[in-house]
């Protein structure tokens, strides 16, 4: 039995808060509620050995500085940010992260696919520790750096790998959680949620200034923690595919612009072996 998750979500809004705990449904996530970012502050300073993860809504009002003082007292978390952040909140020498370099992102529309993200969110979190924060950015302006947030993070990462029992949770997948276990009603909510994931991957393939690698990073990772078949990826790419074809029939257009679209398919798929060559353990 896999061990519970605790999750602490920042959320200011009452029906993205109801999707959250919707999807997060269950014994397998410890859910602890911050109504704002004062809240987040303080629990996070009496209980900081006892969150997994943090799951914050860019859009949070004070978010930046909330975030600033988190990372300035050495609370950093594996992370899922949800929405886009404040485009007035970015300058051009900013990363695009919210929080650290492994955060994950997830639109408004996709909360269905939390129990998956969660994951993913962990074991990035792993495989990247120490992460390069926001504190990092401001320390860096400043000429300083301090030691000792890196050395929390180490902290964490030994924490995460010795209560959860493994090296990254590549090696734990859920088995409750893959397509060929669910009940047929949340299969095929998971099947929905992957086309639609999937279909943003190819309205925005060829798009400049698009979120491709996060649409790509949130397809795979459902797929792999969900144990979804490679053949099942090509039967939505050619669902996909087939659908287009239709419209542009009835429009007296030529099918072959859908051939560029293989590319789509096989850097999907790409990604897909890199998450399985990940899950290899090292040899020690």
């Amino acid at each position: 039995m896999l061990s519970q998750i605790a999750i602490c979500i920042w959320v200011e809004s009452t029906a993205i808060l109801q999707d959250c705990q919707q999807a997060l449904a269950g014994d397998r996530y410890q859910l602890q509620i911050c109504s704002s970012g004062d809240l987040l502050l303080d629990y996070a300073q009496t209980h900081r050995d006892q969150i997994d993860c943090l799951l914050l809504v860019a859009t949070n009002p004070g978010c930046k500085t909330v975030i600033q003082q988190l990372c300035f007292q050495g609370i950093v978390v594996p992370a899922i940010v949800v929405g886009d952040r404040d485009t007035d909140d970015v300058t051009d020498t900013q990363k695009d992260w919210v929080y650290h370099s492994a955060e994950l992102h997830l639109g408004i529309h996709q909360l269905e696919q939390l129990p998956y993200q969660v994951d993913a969110a962990l074991a990035e979190f792993l495989r990247q520790a120490p992460v390069e924060t926001i504190a990092d950015q401001v320390m860096l302006m400043a000429a300083t750096h301090d030691p000792e947030l890196a050395s929390h993070q180490r902290d964490l990462a030994q924490r995460l790998q010795e209560r959860l029992g493994y090296l990254g949770v590549y090696y734990k997948r859920d088995p409750d959680r893959f397509l060929r276990n669910l009940p047929a009603y949340e299969g095929q909510k998971l099947l929905e949620a992957m086309q639609t994931s999937y279909r943003e991957i190819v309205l925005s393939y060829f798009s400049p200034n698009s979120n491709l690698n996060q649409s790509l990073d949130n397809f795979v990772n459902m797929a792999f923690f969900a144990d979804v078949p490679v053949t099942q990826v090509v039967e939505i790419h050619m669902e996909l595919m087939d659908e287009f074809a239709k419209k542009l029939r009835v429009e007296g257009r030529s099918e072959d612009i859908l051939l560029d679209y293989r590319l789509t398919l096989i850097d999907v798929i790409a990604h897909l072996c890199e998450m399985y060559r990940r899950s290899i353990p090292r040899e020690t």
